[in-house]
């Protein structure tokens, strides 16, 4: 499978995420939205509908999305998810958003001392990098 005209977003991986197959063949006839790269530990089906459980205190951050490539990496694999709807899809971009600022937050704590409560550092997050965070587009997907 090839994917086109992507905007990739790449979950950090600072911020732990679960992921559970829920059925291994989705429809291949459907438009995806938006392009999630997640590292984990082991391989998942290519075209396998998954549920995401991505660990962000006080939220609900599940996500229903498909596999639509897999790399294997240095550390496990690499894999590409996108989903089936235009609110899945922005909502698993405002999540991400989230994972990218608890992930920037706990960085300046680590390499600066600084220890910024959450909405301090989502105000900084925002003003320094919110305008070149990927934006949700059609992900194109042809067999090979």
């Amino acid at each position: 499978m090839n994917t086109k005209q992507t905007n990739l977003i790449r979950h950090p991986w600072q911020v732990p995420v679960s992921i559970q197959v829920v059925e291994t063949h989705a429809a291949n006839n459907v438009i995806y939205l938006g392009e999630l790269a997640v590292h984990c530990e082991s391989s998942f089906p290519m075209g396998a509908k998954v549920m995401l459980d991505i660990q962000i205190p006080d939220t609900d951050a599940k996500l229903s999305g498909k596999i639509i490539w897999s790399y294997q990496s240095e550390h496990g694999y690499l894999l590409g998810i996108s989903f089936q709807s235009q609110s899945e899809a922005y909502r698993m971009r405002m999540i991400e958003q989230v994972c990218h600022i608890e992930a920037y937050r706990e960085s300046l704590r680590t390499t600066e001392g600084r220890h910024l409560n959450r909405e301090e550092a989502a105000i900084e997050w925002i003003a320094r990098y919110s305008k070149n965070f990927p934006q949700v587009v059609q992900v194109n997907i042809t067999k090979q």
